[in-house]
């Protein structure tokens, strides 16, 4: 909730309170182990920084939110936080780094469709071996994929 009303006094042109109802999203996130939580929160954060003029604290709060995107498995905010922390390095000149942050999010997000695009045939080679073999579902899935299922 907190992370909304960030989100919302932001949009109204507020940075302070945005900036204020951010970084209490991040304390009651990390309070509680939500890592999506923080790093949307930590996003936002370095959106206030960066509208503020604040490159150099935008910067900082990007990167830590990237390295615990990575940390924890967050593709998608991980992909959000790296095209953000692109357009920073744009403004700041540094198109090379803007370059590289782009293309990681590219290719992110190019994985991604490549993964979802092969869904359906993982869906139908699995279930395919499911009817031939006493293998659940999960089972065949794994077999298939050199994925471990307990």
């Amino acid at each position: 909730m907190l992370e909304t009303e960030a989100q919302i006094a932001l949009a109204m042109d507020d940075p302070a309170a945005a900036d204020q109802f951010a970084q209490g999203a991040i304390e009651a996130a990390g309070a509680t182990g939500n890592h999506k939580a923080g790093i949307s929160a930590a996003l936002t954060r370095g959106r206030i920084a960066r509208r503020l003029g604040e490159s150099e604290r935008a910067v900082a709060i990007l990167e830590a939110a990237i390295e615990s995107a990575r940390e924890h498995g967050r593709s998608a905010q991980l992909r959000d936080c790296l095209i953000e922390l692109s357009e920073v390095m744009a403004d700041q000149g540094d198109t090379a780094r803007a370059y590289e942050l782009a293309r990681e999010a590219l290719v992110r997000l190019t994985r991604l469709h490549v993964h979802l695009e092969q869904w359906d045939d993982l869906v139908k080679a699995a279930h395919a071996l499911q009817d031939r073999t006493d293998l659940s579902v999960l089972e065949a899935t794994a077999q298939i994929t050199d994925w471990s299922y307990p």
